[in-house]
Protein backbone atom coordinates (compact mmCIF):
# COMPACT_ATOMS: atom_id res chain seq x y z
CA UNK A 1 0.00 0.00 0.00
CA UNK A 2 1.37 3.37 -1.02
CA UNK A 3 1.97 6.34 1.23
CA UNK A 4 1.15 9.86 0.09
CA UNK A 5 4.75 10.63 -0.83
CA UNK A 6 5.19 7.52 -2.95
CA UNK A 7 1.95 7.72 -4.92
CA UNK A 8 2.54 10.03 -7.91
CA UNK A 9 4.92 8.00 -10.06
CA UNK A 10 3.22 4.69 -9.18
CA UNK A 11 -0.18 6.11 -10.02
CA UNK A 12 1.26 7.53 -13.22
CA UNK A 13 2.34 4.09 -14.38
CA UNK A 14 -0.94 2.52 -13.28
CA UNK A 15 -3.13 5.18 -14.86
CA UNK A 16 -1.16 5.17 -18.09
CA UNK A 17 -2.35 1.61 -18.56
CA UNK A 18 -5.81 3.15 -18.89
CA UNK A 19 -4.45 5.79 -21.26
CA UNK A 20 -2.81 3.04 -23.29
CA UNK A 21 -6.12 1.21 -23.40
CA UNK A 22 -7.83 4.35 -24.71
CA UNK A 23 -5.12 4.73 -27.33
CA UNK A 24 -5.37 1.10 -28.36
CA UNK A 25 -9.16 1.27 -28.47
CA UNK A 26 -8.99 3.10 -31.79
CA UNK A 27 -6.71 0.39 -33.14
CA UNK A 28 -9.07 -2.28 -31.80
CA UNK A 29 -12.02 -0.45 -33.33
CA UNK A 30 -10.24 -0.47 -36.68
CA UNK A 31 -9.68 -4.24 -36.46
CA UNK A 32 -13.25 -4.95 -35.34
CA UNK A 33 -14.63 -2.74 -38.08
CA UNK A 34 -13.06 -5.16 -40.55
CA UNK A 35 -15.68 -7.66 -39.34
CA UNK A 36 -18.32 -5.58 -41.09
CA UNK A 37 -20.92 -7.97 -42.49
CA UNK A 38 -19.82 -10.95 -40.37
CA UNK A 39 -22.87 -12.67 -38.93
CA UNK A 40 -25.04 -10.12 -40.67
CA UNK A 41 -23.86 -7.38 -38.30
CA UNK A 42 -22.31 -4.04 -39.17
CA UNK A 43 -18.76 -3.32 -38.07
CA UNK A 44 -19.82 -0.72 -35.51
CA UNK A 45 -22.08 -3.31 -33.88
CA UNK A 46 -19.13 -5.68 -33.47
CA UNK A 47 -17.17 -2.87 -31.83
CA UNK A 48 -19.90 -2.42 -29.22
CA UNK A 49 -20.36 -6.17 -28.65
CA UNK A 50 -16.70 -7.18 -28.30
CA UNK A 51 -15.58 -4.18 -26.24
CA UNK A 52 -18.63 -4.50 -23.97
CA UNK A 53 -17.92 -8.19 -23.36
CA UNK A 54 -14.30 -7.44 -22.46
CA UNK A 55 -15.41 -4.72 -20.04
CA UNK A 56 -18.05 -6.90 -18.37
CA UNK A 57 -15.69 -9.84 -17.86
CA UNK A 58 -12.95 -7.65 -16.37
CA UNK A 59 -15.46 -5.83 -14.16
CA UNK A 60 -16.72 -9.11 -12.68
CA UNK A 61 -13.18 -10.36 -12.04
CA UNK A 62 -12.22 -7.06 -10.43
CA UNK A 63 -15.24 -7.10 -8.14
CA UNK A 64 -14.26 -10.45 -6.66
CA UNK A 65 -10.50 -9.91 -6.60
CA UNK A 66 -9.90 -6.39 -5.26
CA UNK A 67 -10.75 -5.71 -1.59
CA UNK A 68 -12.46 -2.53 -0.41
CA UNK A 69 -9.87 -1.93 2.32
CA UNK A 70 -6.37 -3.27 3.07
CA UNK A 71 -7.53 -5.30 6.07
CA UNK A 72 -10.00 -7.20 3.85
CA UNK A 73 -7.46 -8.51 1.34
CA UNK A 74 -7.15 -12.21 0.61
CA UNK A 75 -3.74 -12.35 -1.07
CA UNK A 76 -1.38 -11.10 1.68
CA UNK A 77 -0.22 -13.00 4.72
CA UNK A 78 -1.27 -11.84 8.17
CA UNK A 79 2.18 -10.38 8.76
CA UNK A 80 2.16 -8.51 5.44
CA UNK A 81 -1.32 -7.13 6.12
CA UNK A 82 -0.20 -5.91 9.53
CA UNK A 83 2.79 -4.17 7.95
CA UNK A 84 0.55 -2.44 5.39
CA UNK A 85 -1.84 -1.21 8.08
CA UNK A 86 1.00 0.10 10.24
CA UNK A 87 2.53 1.90 7.27
CA UNK A 88 -0.75 3.60 6.39
CA UNK A 89 -1.46 4.60 9.96
CA UNK A 90 1.98 6.17 10.29
CA UNK A 91 1.47 8.06 7.04
CA UNK A 92 -2.10 9.33 7.35
CA UNK A 93 -3.91 7.38 10.07
CA UNK A 94 -6.70 5.93 7.91
CA UNK A 95 -5.77 2.30 7.35
CA UNK A 96 -9.12 1.14 8.67
CA UNK A 97 -12.46 2.51 7.45
CA UNK A 98 -14.18 4.89 9.84
CA UNK A 99 -17.92 5.55 9.96
CA UNK A 100 -19.34 8.23 7.69
CA UNK A 101 -20.84 11.10 9.65
CA UNK A 102 -22.65 14.27 8.66
CA UNK A 103 -19.79 16.40 9.99
CA UNK A 104 -17.25 14.62 7.80
CA UNK A 105 -19.44 14.96 4.73
CA UNK A 106 -20.04 18.62 5.52
CA UNK A 107 -16.32 19.25 5.93
CA UNK A 108 -15.58 17.96 2.44
CA UNK A 109 -18.59 19.63 0.84
CA UNK A 110 -17.43 22.99 2.18
CA UNK A 111 -13.85 22.57 0.97
CA UNK A 112 -13.45 25.13 -1.82
CA UNK A 113 -10.38 23.35 -3.20
CA UNK A 114 -12.40 20.23 -3.99
CA UNK A 115 -15.09 22.22 -5.80
CA UNK A 116 -12.59 24.36 -7.70
CA UNK A 117 -10.59 21.40 -8.92
CA UNK A 118 -13.58 19.16 -9.54
CA UNK A 119 -15.44 21.73 -11.63
CA UNK A 120 -12.45 22.70 -13.74
CA UNK A 121 -12.80 21.59 -17.38
CA UNK A 122 -9.02 21.75 -17.79
CA UNK A 123 -7.80 19.27 -15.21
CA UNK A 124 -4.42 18.07 -16.50
CA UNK A 125 -4.59 14.30 -16.74
CA UNK A 126 -2.02 14.51 -19.51
CA UNK A 127 0.47 15.85 -16.96
CA UNK A 128 -0.84 14.43 -13.70
CA UNK A 129 -2.72 11.22 -14.46
CA UNK A 130 -4.80 11.01 -11.29
CA UNK A 131 -6.74 14.09 -12.38
CA UNK A 132 -9.97 13.22 -14.16
CA UNK A 133 -10.37 15.56 -17.09
CA UNK A 134 -13.55 16.08 -19.09
CA UNK A 135 -11.55 17.97 -21.69
CA UNK A 136 -9.02 15.18 -22.18
CA UNK A 137 -11.76 12.54 -22.23
CA UNK A 138 -13.69 14.51 -24.82
CA UNK A 139 -10.66 14.70 -27.08
CA UNK A 140 -9.97 10.99 -26.61
CA UNK A 141 -13.53 10.03 -27.52
CA UNK A 142 -13.95 12.42 -30.43
CA UNK A 143 -10.46 12.52 -31.94
CA UNK A 144 -11.39 10.12 -34.79
CA UNK A 145 -14.40 12.30 -35.60
CA UNK A 146 -12.22 15.41 -35.56
CA UNK A 147 -9.74 13.76 -37.92
CA UNK A 148 -12.53 12.68 -40.25
CA UNK A 149 -13.72 16.28 -40.28
CA UNK A 150 -10.22 17.25 -41.42
CA UNK A 151 -10.64 15.05 -44.47
CA UNK A 152 -9.14 11.74 -43.35
CA UNK A 153 -10.96 8.51 -44.10
CA UNK A 154 -12.52 6.50 -41.27
CA UNK A 155 -9.71 3.95 -41.41
CA UNK A 156 -6.98 6.60 -41.37
CA UNK A 157 -8.72 8.52 -38.58
CA UNK A 158 -8.83 5.45 -36.35
CA UNK A 159 -5.18 4.63 -36.97
CA UNK A 160 -4.00 8.23 -36.56
CA UNK A 161 -5.75 8.42 -33.19
CA UNK A 162 -3.22 6.00 -31.68
CA UNK A 163 0.24 7.70 -31.94
CA UNK A 164 -0.51 10.81 -29.77
CA UNK A 165 -0.83 8.60 -26.71
CA UNK A 166 2.85 7.63 -26.88
CA UNK A 167 4.20 11.08 -25.89
CA UNK A 168 1.32 11.44 -23.43
CA UNK A 169 2.42 8.37 -21.50
CA UNK A 170 6.10 9.36 -21.48
CA UNK A 171 5.43 12.94 -20.35
CA UNK A 172 3.02 11.84 -17.64
CA UNK A 173 5.39 9.27 -16.14
CA UNK A 174 8.40 11.62 -16.25
CA UNK A 175 6.61 14.59 -14.66
CA UNK A 176 4.97 12.39 -12.05
CA UNK A 177 8.40 11.03 -11.18
CA UNK A 178 9.70 14.54 -10.52
CA UNK A 179 6.54 15.43 -8.60
CA UNK A 180 7.19 12.42 -6.39
CA UNK A 181 10.90 13.14 -6.10
CA UNK A 182 10.49 16.75 -4.99
CA UNK A 183 7.27 16.14 -3.01
CA UNK A 184 5.60 18.96 -4.92
CA UNK A 185 2.47 18.88 -7.07
CA UNK A 186 0.98 22.36 -7.42
CA UNK A 187 3.38 23.67 -10.08
CA UNK A 188 3.00 20.53 -12.17
CA UNK A 189 -0.78 20.78 -11.95
CA UNK A 190 -0.78 24.45 -12.97
CA UNK A 191 1.61 23.71 -15.82
CA UNK A 192 -0.57 20.85 -17.01
CA UNK A 193 -3.65 23.04 -16.88
CA UNK A 194 -1.95 25.69 -19.03
CA UNK A 195 -0.92 23.05 -21.57
CA UNK A 196 -4.52 21.78 -21.73
CA UNK A 197 -5.93 25.28 -22.20
CA UNK A 198 -3.47 26.14 -24.97
CA UNK A 199 -3.90 22.82 -26.76
CA UNK A 200 -7.68 22.81 -26.65
CA UNK A 201 -7.81 26.47 -27.68
CA UNK A 202 -5.71 25.68 -30.75
CA UNK A 203 -7.97 22.75 -31.55
CA UNK A 204 -11.10 24.87 -31.23
CA UNK A 205 -10.06 28.19 -32.74
CA UNK A 206 -7.09 27.65 -35.07
CA UNK A 207 -7.93 28.75 -38.62
CA UNK A 208 -5.77 26.06 -40.20
CA UNK A 209 -5.61 22.36 -39.40
CA UNK A 210 -1.81 22.26 -39.61
CA UNK A 211 -0.74 24.08 -36.44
Amino acid sequence: MLTKASKPDRLAIFTQLAVSAVGCSSLLAYVLDLMDGTGGLAGWRWIFIIEALITIVLAVLTYFYFPDFPDQNHFLTEEQTKLVLERLNEDRGDALPDPITFEKVKQHLLDWKIWTYGMSPFQPRVILPWASSPSVDAQAFFLPIILMGMGWSKTAALLLSVPPYGPTIIISVVLSYFSDKYKHQASFMVGGTIVCIVGLSLTAFAKQDAV
